[in-house]
């Protein structure tokens, strides 16, 4: 499971992902629907490798939380202004495509001011779930997939910290243009 927690604008912001095992994409996403509000939500992801690392975890909740508490968000639920700082795209369209088609699952719970570990381990038995941390090597070769698919040149090339020194960027480049 990553973990990371921070402080913003004096509340404590926490988030957890992981990968899910034993439950299906749509499953996932009704049981989300079910725990969002006040301040906590559950982004479900397809693949469960979505998220590549805690520093990248990291900067899309700070971002995608920023947005939220500042009421300026791309999407219309914090669910997909996640999804958006994870992939650093504004087209919500697009993410909506990439998450069609992986037979993985993962889930991303965050929560203003509350315990985010605890809230990604009742919704995963709620699902009755297993969780896992998907290696290093599976996000990575996703996201060489999804970057080339994208026009990146190179990208089946690039190594773990190349391209997650890009994820962050393009995350960078969508808080600065909203």
């Amino acid at each position: 499971m990553l973990e990371v927690s921070f402080r913003l604008r004096g509340v404590q912001v926490a988030a957890a992902a992981a990968g899910l095992k034993g439950v299906d994409y749509a499953s996932a996403v009704a049981a989300a629907r079910e725990v969002r509000g006040g301040g906590r939500w559950i982004s479900v992801m397809r693949p469960a490798a979505l998220a590549a690392n805690p520093r990248h975890l990291l900067t899309a909740v700070l971002y995608a939380a920023s947005s939220y508490m500042e009421g300026n968000m791309v999407a219309r639920h914090p669910e997909m202004e996640l999804l958006l700082y994870l992939l650093g795209t504004r087209n919500i369209r697009s993410v909506a495509e990439e998450m069609r088609g992986e037979e993985s699952v993962g889930a991303a719970a965050v929560s203003l001011g509350g315990d985010a570990v605890e809230l990604l381990e009742r919704y995963t038995a709620m699902l009755g779930a297993r969780s896992y941390t998907p290696s290093p090597r599976e996000w990575a070769e996703w996201y060489r997939s999804y970057l080339g698919r994208r026009g990146v040149r190179g990208a089946g090339r690039m190594d773990e910290e190349a391209i997650l020194a890009l994820l962050r960027a393009r995350a960078a480049l969508v808080r600065l243009s909203v």
